[in-house]
């Protein structure tokens, strides 16, 4: 996979997500909605571990299942929640995910300098600073 396929993937998903995450039916339970979804994901996801070959065997994979394994399970159903009602509340599909964005990267930023020591220079608070004030304006 080259460099930047990823990238293509997590913006094309993201993209999809929230124009998805915009339209969930009023008439649907949140939650509901995220079982049928979960459930169509796992399928994908087993599909696809067959297609790619692998792993020594989807089963023998399981037994290196960790907390980190739970831990993404609970982040993503909170993601997903929260941009749900994010949208339901009101907030418009152009705002809404930027604003987000915007404070995850912050945290991240925050998050790498302390626990990860990655590097942070003049040029790194300078976006920062522009972030934040971005987050100013398309507040004002």
């Amino acid at each position: 996979m080259s460099y930047y396929m990823p990238i293509v993937i997590l913006v094309f998903s993201n993209v999809m997500y929230q124009i998805c995450s915009k339209n969930v039916p009023h008439t649907i339970n949140p939650l509901a909605m995220l079982t049928i979804t979960y459930v169509i994901s796992a399928g994908l996801c087993v599909i696809l571990y067959y297609v790619m070959r692998q792993g020594s065997g989807l089963l023998s994979e399981y037994q290196s299942f960790n907390a980190v394994g739970v831990l993404m399970a609970v982040s993503l159903v909170g993601m997903e929640i929260g941009a749900i009602y994010m949208y339901k509340v009101g907030w418009p599909i152009s705002i809404g995910f930027m604003f987000n964005s915007t404070i995850v990267a912050f945290c991240l930023v925050l998050i790498g300098v302390l626990v990860y020591r990655e590097e942070m220079n003049l040029t790194k608070l300078a976006g920062i600073a522009t972030c934040l004030c971005g987050i100013y304006l398309i507040n004002k």
